[in-house]
């Protein structure tokens, strides 16, 4: 199926749609037309079917999937998969970058394949296909190990 997308008609006209104009002049016409009811939604990942703006034509949208070693979705229509990699302990384990690099391109590949097929996430709630961004590795030294995901 097709995924909604934000600015198509009846809602193209409006001042945040214009890509012409400043980024900020768009912003703060976005945020001018919310109301106070409709702010938290656009915060918050995984909303659906909430998530959705419908009176201004914007989609809800799932930004925050999990993309620890490859897209956690389910597959596309025709069966194919997302490529599981290893987790990221073991793939830090070959320290070889370009090995970091290659898998970081083929998420990106499948993550916007898998979002132009409007596939969701894998498991069995209402959430939205998934987006184009996801939660991953960390790139940094875990600080603090009361965060519960500390394999990343």
């Amino acid at each position: 199926g097709t995924i909604p997308r934000a600015c198509v008609p009846p809602h193209d006209k409006y001042d945040f749609c214009n890509a012409s104009k400043p980024l900020e002049e768009r912003v703060n016409d976005l945020i001018g037309r919310l109301t106070l009811e409709e702010k938290p939604y656009l915060l918050v990942a995984r909303e659906s079917p909430k998530g959705n703006i419908s009176r201004l034509g914007i989609p809800e949208y799932d930004w925050g999937g999990n993309c620890i070693h490859g897209v956690q979705s389910r597959c596309s229509a025709d069966g194919t998969c997302p490529t599981s990699f290893p987790n990221p302990n073991t793939l830090g384990a070959t320290f070889n970058r370009s090995v970091w690099e290659g898998m970081g391109k083929v998420i990106g590949l499948e993550l916007r394949a898998l979002w132009l097929q409007g596939v969701g996430e894998n498991h069995g709630s209402n959430l939205p296909h998934i987006g184009l961004d996801c939660w991953s590795p960390n790139i940094n030294i875990v600080r603090d190990p009361r965060w519960g995901r500390n394999l990343e």
